[in-house]
């Protein structure tokens, strides 16, 4: 009976793998056809991350800070983390102290896309080693 759910468990699994990397191509086309679109970089940005090659998230995520900084409190630590992926340490420094001053300066704020400081204070060091 185990083996009925764990095939159906890989078979949901592996669609919904297939579903994120169609759904990232799909943003991607979005993002290139409308560069101005903050919706479509910051999804083509933040599904790199959660795939392969993510260091290829950094053009999305830069576009999104460069048309509207605050569309996302975490946007700092983002990009932080795709310059990390691309192994460019001193940048990904620079955006997680970034980030880290932000959220040391605004205590109150609860959202979803707020990065707790320990994990923000754990990337800094990974850079610095």
């Amino acid at each position: 009976m185990a083996n009925i759910y764990l095939e159906q468990a890989d078979q949901i699994y592996k669609q919904q793998k297939e579903a994120i990397e169609i759904a990232k191509e799909m943003f991607i086309q979005a993002a290139s056809l409308d560069p101005s679109n903050l919706r479509a970089n910051w999804m083509a940005g933040s599904l790199y991350l959660e795939t392969i090659n993510k260091d290829r998230a950094l053009p999305y995520l830069l576009k999104v800070m460069e048309l509207k900084p605050k569309y996302r409190f975490d946007i700092l630590y983002q990009i932080g983390r795709a310059y990390h992926y691309a192994l460019d340490f001193d940048n990904a420094l620079d955006y997680y102290q970034r980030y880290q001053k932000k959220v040391l300066s605004d205590r109150s704020y609860r959202g979803k896309d707020r990065v707790m400081p320990q994990t923000v204070a754990r990337r800094i060091l990974e850079c610095k080693n």
